[in-house]
């Protein structure tokens, strides 16, 4: 029982994170698109529109604010799981003694992940940049660079 909640809940977030992703790469595309459109006819090739169609300031904006929402999103389902994942291992390979302590452990963790959750949300405002940067520059930086090539 408690390997299906956990498989469940995995697939949801997983599922739910996916369809947001999609949502915001097909409003990227078709924000392109539309910028593209003036280069049609003319000597440029499609991939020196898309530089120069990523090279404007709108569209960088948005791609920043997408790896951003990426690079959140993936830290808030890690932490989301964790306490699925202790619930799980403390139902799946302890006795129903065991298991009655262990709880009170896995609520505390899930305490934690309130409080990491919430930390991880004021990044995500706009008027936290800065602070987003302090924290996450790397995974911010390795995302953006895979986005851009």
């Amino acid at each position: 029982m408690a390997s299906a909640v956990m498989f469940n809940d995995y697939v949801l977030n997983i599922v739910a994170f996916a369809l947001f992703i999609a949502k915001l790469r097909q409003l990227v595309i078709i924000k392109l698109k539309s910028e593209l459109k003036e280069y049609v006819g003319s000597k440029r090739t499609l991939n020196r529109g898309m530089t120069d169609a990523l090279s404007v300031n709108d569209n960088n904006k948005l791609l920043v604010l997408i790896t951003k929402q990426t690079v959140i999103g993936v830290f808030i389902i890690m932490v989301n799981q964790a306490f699925a994942t202790c619930v799980f291992i403390t139902f799946t390979f302890e006795t129903q003694a065991e298991a009655q302590a262990s709880v009170v452990v896995a609520y505390l963790l899930r305490g934690g992940e309130g409080s990491v959750i919430c930390f991880l949300l004021y990044l995500a405002l706009a008027f936290n940049d800065n602070e987003y940067q302090k924290v996450c520059k790397l995974c911010h930086s390795a995302c953006y660079n895979l986005c851009m090539s």
